[in-house]
C-alpha cells in the first residue's frame, strides 16, 4: 500500500474488519493500554493483516479527534511498538507505523498490521485484569466490527484456513520432494552452500582489483579485514539491474557516519555495474590511493537483485593518528573494540532488512554471515571508556566466521537478540568472554538515537 492511500484512510475513518480505531493509548505507561492495544493487532493480524489507527473517538456515527492529544507522538515510534508486540505475541511479528496528516492537518498515528502468518497468533501475556487481554488466547476480527476470541466452529475455520494457505508452498515444496524422492537436504544448507561460494567469488574479484591496481596503500588491510555478507530467501520481485541501485541508495541505514553500503556520487569512487552486480571499491581511482586513506574506508561492496550482499573493510581499530583515553597512539593490529561489532552487526541486520522491502515480495528470510580475519594477539578494550574491561583478554584465533538466520519480520522486534546470538563465538575467543545483553541493548539503542 502507497503512503496516500494509507492517508486516505482518514479522509472519512470507519472501522472495518481489517480497519480498527482507538483512542489515544498511553503505551508507554500503561499496561491496560498495551493490552488494549495488542488485543487489536493480534486479531487484526489473524485477520489477514489490517490497520489500526491512534487518536479518534466516535461521536454518533463518525470518527473525530480525541480532545486528550498528547504533546509528543514520540511514544507511537516504530521500536516501542514492536517492542509491545514482540513482548506480548507469540509468534511475534513487525509493524510499522505510520504518521499521517488528516484533513484537518492533524497527525495521527497508523500502524500497520502485517497478515501472512502460517500459524494463528495468542497473546503470551494478560492484562493486569487478566479479563482484557487473556494468557494463551487467540483472537480474530468479527463484524461489529470487534475484536475477540473464535467460538464458533466457521470462525475458527476461517482462521485456519487463511494459515494453511500461507503455508501452502511449504507444503507444496515438500510433496515435491516426495514424490521426486530427492534427498532430504534443507533450504537452509543450500542457501549457506550458496552464500558461502557468493562470498568465495566476492573476494576472488577484491583480489584481482589489488593485483591490478598495483600500489594500493592501507586498502589491502594487512593487518586485518571484516567480511559482512548476507543473503535474502523468498519470491523476489521482477527487477532488473538498472534498477537495482535507486533500491540501494534507499536501504542506506544512516546510524554511523560511515555507513554500510554507502553509495556515493564522486566519479572517482561512484558504483558501477560488474556482471550481475552493483560494485563498489571506495579505494579505486589514483587520487584516492594517493590518499593513504584508511583500511576502515577503503569498502569494497556488491549486491546483486537476486538479494546477495558483500562488503570487506578493515579494522577501525586500526586507523592511523587514533589513540587510547591515557593518550597512548594505537598501534595497527594490537586491539579490538568491545563496541563497533556490535553497533556493526546491527548495521546489517537493518540494511538486509531495507533491502528485503526492495527486492523482495511477501515474507522473507536471510542469512547473515561475518567473517574476522586478523584477530590473533588482539586485546579487547573499549575505547569509549565506558566499560571497565578484565586487562589482558588476548585472542589466540586468528579467524571466525559467525552465522544466523532469521526471518526478516523478526529483525525489527528482536535485533539485539540476534545480535547477541550472533555474535557470542567472537566474544568467547577472548578469555571465553560472555557478551552482556545489556550491554548490547544499550549499544544499539545509543547507534539508532544517531542519524546522519
Amino acid at each position: 500500500m502507497t503512503p496516500e492511500q494509507i492517508s486516505a484512510l482518514l479522509i472519512n475513518p470507519r472501522e472495518d474488519l481489517h480497519i480498527e480505531i482507538k483512542n489515544w493509548l498511553d503505551l508507554k505507561s500503561s499496561a491496560e493500554a498495551r493490552a488494549t492495544f495488542m488485543k487489536a493487532v493480534i486479531a487484526l493480524a489473524n485477520h489477514g493483516g489490517g490497520f489500526l489507527i491512534i487518536g479518534l473517538t466516535e461521536k454518533g456515527h463518525e470518527f473525530h479527534e480525541s480532545g486528550e492529544r498528547p504533546e509528543d507522538l514520540e511514544f507511537y515510534n516504530q521500536d516501542l511498538i514492536n517492542g509491545i508486540v514482540s513482548s506480548y505475541a507469540d509468534p511475534a511479528f513487525h509493524c510499522s507505523v505510520h504518521f499521517v496528516e488528516s484533513p484537518s492537518r492533524h497527525i495521527y498515528p497508523v500502524v500497520r498490521v502485517p497478515g501472512g502468518h502460517k500459524v494463528p497468533i495468542r497473546a503470551k501475556r494478560a492484562s493486569p485484569d487478566g479479563k482484557l487481554l487473556e494468557n494463551n488466547c487467540i483472537y480474530v476480527r468479527k463484524p461489529g466490527p470487534k475484536s475477540e476470541r473464535p467460538i464458533e466452529a466457521r470462525e475458527w475455520e476461517d482462521l485456519f484456513a487463511r494459515c494453511f494457505e500461507n503455508r501452502k508452498d511449504d507444503v507444496l515444496n515438500q510433496l515435491r520432494l516426495m514424490i521426486s524422492g530427492t534427498t532430504n537436504s534443507t533450504p537452509a544448507a543450500e542457501s549457506k552452500a550458496g552464500l558461502r561460494d557468493w562470498i568465495d567469488s566476492c573476494m576472488s574479484r577484491w583480489s584481482a582489483l589489488l593485483q591490478s591496481s598495483g600500489s594500493v596503500g592501507n586498502a589491502s588491510c594487512d593487518t586485518g579485514l571484516i567480511i559482512f555478507s548476507y543473503e535474502l530467501v523468498g519470491s523476489r520481485k521482477p527487477l532488473s539491474l538498472t534498477q537495482l541501485p535507486n533500491v540501494v541508495r534507499a536501504a542506506v541505514i544512516r546510524h554511523t557516519g560511515w555507513p554500510m553500503f554507502w553509495y556515493p556520487s564522486r566519479n572517482e569512487i561512484a558504483p558501477y555495474p560488474y556482471q550481475d552486480a552493483v560494485e563498489c571499491w571506495i579505494a579505486r581511482g589514483a587520487s584516492m590511493l594517493n590518499d593513504e586513506r584508511d583500511a576502515s574506508k577503503s569498502d569494497f561492496w556488491r549486491i546483486t537483485t537476486s538479494g546477495q550482499a558483500f562488503l570487506l573493510r578493515g579494522f577501525q581499530e586500526d586507523d592511523s593518528g587514533q589513540v587510547l583515553p591515557d593518550g597512548s597512539e594505537i598501534r595497527a593490529g594490537t586491539l579490538f573494540d568491545f563496541v563497533l561489532p556490535i553497533w556493526r552487526a546491527a548495521e546489517l541486520m537493518l540494511h538486509a532488512e531495507s533491502m528485503a522491502r526492495g527486492l523482495i515480495e511477501g515474507p522473507a528470510s536471510v542469512n547473515f554471515h561475518i567473517e574476522y580475519r586478523g584477530l590473533k594477539g588482539r586485546q579487547l578494550v573499549d575505547r569509549t571508556g565506558r566499560r571497565i574491561l578484565t586487562p589482558g583478554r588476548i585472542s589466540h584465533q586468528d579467524i571466525i566466521h559467525l552465522a544466523l538466520k532469521s526471518d526478516i519480520e523478526a529483525i525489527g522486534p528482536r535485533l539485539p537478540e540476534l545480535v547477541q546470538e550472533l555474535l557470542k563465538p567472537l566474544y568467547s575467543l577472548f578469555s571465553f568472554m560472555e557478551l552482556p545483553s545489556q550491554a548490547v541493548v544499550e549499544e544499539i539503542k545509543r547507534m539508532r538515537a544517531t542519524n546522519f
